[in-house]
């Protein structure tokens, strides 16, 4: 396949302390990292009410590891706010398509309904609509993470059917296979 940009986006609410989700999301953010290509670039943010950018999109040979030890110190605090961290994400990645031919991908993780957004789901969905389906069209794989995201089920697969990418749900049991199905695509 060809080279990707992939940025991992990962919920870090508080809610994420149930179930032990986010250490066991973060085993799935391992076992994704163990099959990327060392031509891909990946970067990391995480979002609760507030979305932080942690590893830049860059060289996967040069942030392998800067990501697998920011993924192991991540915690769990605040509320969901997916709408807004689908659209900065989507903007990081489209702003490097451009660049060259690649996959470009954002893999975004929520285990719960958003409740901190500024923007609208219908505001998200019309602006990855807008994007055509050339070289530099950017798909968003989104994952409904625990029972608790029952209710993101439906905007998750609007989200990524409106960017061409899919849509997964997933529990702390499946979350490493999920990530590996995904990985496959980009």
């Amino acid at each position: 396949r060809k080279p990707a940009n992939v940025l991992l986006v990962l919920d870090t609410s508080s809610s994420m302390n149930d179930e032990k989700r986010l250490e066991n999301a973060k085993q799935g953010l391992d076992a994704f990292l163990s099959q990327v290509a060392p031509q891909d670039q990946v970067g990391l943010t995480m979002f609760s009410d507030v979305i932080t950018p942690l590893v830049p999109v860059g060289p996967f040979r040069e942030n392998k590891s800067k990501l697998k030890e920011t993924v192991s110190s991540l915690i769990a605090e605040g509320g969901t706010a997916f709408y807004d961290a689908t659209a900065q994400a989507y903007g990081t990645v489209r702003d490097l398509a451009d660049r060259d031919d690649r996959i470009n991908a954002v893999v975004l993780l929520t285990d719960g309904n958003d409740n901190e957004s500024k923007r609208t789901l219908s505001s998200v969905v019309q602006e990855l609509e807008r994007q055509d389906d050339s070289s530099t069209q950017v798909r968003v794989f989104t994952i409904a993470y625990s029972p608790g995201a029952l209710g993101a089920r439906k905007a998750l697969a609007e989200i990524a059917a409106a960017s061409g990418g899919n849509s997964y749900t997933g529990d702390t049991k499946n979350i490493e296979s999920v990530y590996g199905k995904i990985s496959s695509f980009c």
